[in-house]
């Protein structure tokens, strides 16, 4: 899968998600996972995004959900 693949189509899996509220439920962290759940997403994928390409990657990821971002982005066209 190309980079640009996995920006575009991939989405973190229940299954996963699941994972990791059981691993942080480990550590006695409480995680609302109806609250949070976007942006546990998006921390999972960019994390894989780094380990797969790069920080830039990752970067890339968490800035698509940054409002400021993205009104810096309108503004600039």
């Amino acid at each position: 899968m190309t980079e640009k693949d996995f920006m575009e189509t991939y989405s973190v899996p229940e299954l996963v998600m699941e994972d990791f509220i059981q691993y942080a439920q480990l550590y006695n962290t409480s995680i609302s996972l109806p609250g949070y759940r976007d942006e546990i997403a998006t921390i999972i994928k960019s994390s894989l995004a780094e380990q797969l390409y790069d920080t830039e990657a990752k970067i890339k990821i968490l800035n698509q959900q940054d409002r400021m971002i993205q009104k810096v982005l309108e503004l600039n066209k």
